[in-house]
């Protein structure tokens, strides 16, 4: 032991075992190469995951965008025949088959603007039509449904409509 330990009160054990620590750290640190070829890694995987993510994300914000659209719809024909009641006194009707949906007016059958189409691949299973009387109410839906269907493949979203308010609401079934 030396003599300036000895006044500094160092244990030169001590020191050794830090060395030794120190030695340990040195050999179980991560190179610089195995760090870049993590990295590398990381990246091709977040470059293949990442489109698919996004893919799905747009198409179903597509379907709900057709969805969204059709309740425009049937609001518009709605609030057509509350609002042209003095004029058209049998009230509006939408209409929906295959891929097109649309707007007439019952007395007359005359299309309200150009026809819709639901985004590519959707389709309405069964043909509907509502009609909205003077007070805004549905009646004389087809088949006696209370409900609109919209698929593609196995998704489906459905559009619930409430007869004596003409109030819907619409949800993804599955």
């Amino acid at each position: 032991m030396r003599l300036t330990e000895v006044i500094l009160g160092r244990d030169p054990s001590r020191r050794a075992g830090r060395r030794r620590r120190l030695d340990v750290a040195r050999r179980s640190a991560v190179t610089l190469p195995e760090l870049i070829l993590v990295i590398v890694i990381l990246g091709i995987l977040a470059a293949v995951a990442v489109p698919r993510f996004a893919e799905s994300n747009l198409l179903a914000k597509k379907a709900e965008g057709s969805v969204k659209d059709v309740v425009a719809t049937l609001r518009l024909a709605r609030r057509m025949a509350i609002d042209r009641a003095a004029t058209n006194p049998n009230g509006f009707c939408a209409i929906g088959s295959g891929d097109a949906y649309s707007i007439y007016a019952a007395d007359t059958g005359r299309t309200e603007g150009a026809p819709k189409r639901l985004a590519s691949g959707w389709l309405f299973p069964i043909a509907y039509t509502v009609r909205f009387n003077t007070l805004g109410s549905a009646t004389n839906l087809a088949g006696g449904m209370n409900a609109i269907d919209i698929q593609k493949g196995g998704e489906t979203w459905r559009i619930e409509l409430y007869g004596a308010t003409g109030g819907l609401r619409y949800y993804k079934r599955n």
